[in-house]
């Protein structure tokens, strides 16, 4: 592993274009070798810059393991609403399990249970005598489990009705791009930037009134991340949502994105985009 380690260090330190996979690479011999806050630091560093679920959830980890429980449920509830086939996403309902279980919301902590037991029979992997043995525990019987995809939709209602209302920006889409590959929103007298790849259910166009939440950009050159400010000062920031379609959760990070309705979290923010 120390090996391993001076190979990664070393090959991110190249300035290649593909650098973050190097880092990414980095943070899990540090976690593997122990050094865990080494670890988790530089997971959140890549968690700014690269929206994937896998990173967010070994960030989470990484948390979870320090015994920082409110960021190992923040990452990994954005790992949760990215976008990943569920049954790929098998250790996140875990650690989500975990979670629940140490922030005593028994109900949710059952209902992830049961769905890492649908995952395994229904896609037909090994069941170990101990998740049986759990799963007897709370008389769950695994052939009269619902479709997992079914339990997961109910564990996302159960959490969006537990989310509070959060203040949001509204704005206007001022410009796009060349391509329509990115823009930006005017809001009041600043100016917002948002990527239209990462938008879901619609083509962003110029004048198309947002509305929208604020997070950490991250300096690709500078390699840090430039913290999001309030809206009413300068500083490099990015305008983000996590949107909600047709009432569910979707399963990807949207930039200046519509919602029908729906709210979703990240950060403590529960952004949602919508004609104001």
């Amino acid at each position: 592993m120390p090996d391993a380690l001076k190979c990664a260090k070393k090959a991110f330190e190249l300035k290649l274009t593909q650098r973050v996979w190097f880092e990414r690479r980095y943070a899990m011999c540090l976690a593997k070798l122990g050094r865990m806050q080494e670890a988790f630091e530089l997971y959140q560093k890549l968690a700014a810059q690269k929206g994937e679920w896998y990173i967010y959830f070994e960030t989470g980890l990484a948390a979870f393991r320090l015994q920082e429980y409110q960021s190992a449920e923040a990452y990994a509830m954005k790992a949760m609403f990215a976008p990943g086939k569920i049954e790929a996403k098998i250790h996140l309902w875990e650690l989500l399990r975990d979670l629940m279980s140490h922030n005593k919301q028994y109900e949710l902590a059952i209902e992830l249970l049961s769905l890492i037991a649908a995952i395994r029979q229904q896609m037909h992997w090994s069941i170990s005598s101990e998740l049986m043995k759990e799963l007897a525990s709370y008389n769950l019987v695994l052939d009269q489990l619902r479709p997992y995809k079914d339990i997961l939709h109910t564990i996302k209602q159960k959490l969006k009705a537990s989310l509070p209302d959060s203040p949001k920006n509204t704005g206007t889409i001022s410009k796009m791009l060349p391509n329509n590959v990115a823009g930006f929103i005017a809001c009041e007298d600043h100016s917002y930037y948002f990527r239209a790849m990462d938008c879901k259910g619609f083509q962003p166009t110029v004048n198309q009134k947002v509305s929208f939440d604020l997070i950490d950009s991250f300096d690709a050159k500078k390699q840090q991340k430039d913290p999001a400010r309030d809206p009413y000062q300068k500083g490099s920031i990015m305008a983000v949502v996590y949107v909600a379609d047709q009432g569910s959760f979707i399963s990807k990070r949207v930039i200046a994105s519509m919602c029908i309705k729906g709210p979703c979290c990240i950060d403590g923010f529960i952004p949602r985009i919508s004609h104001p």
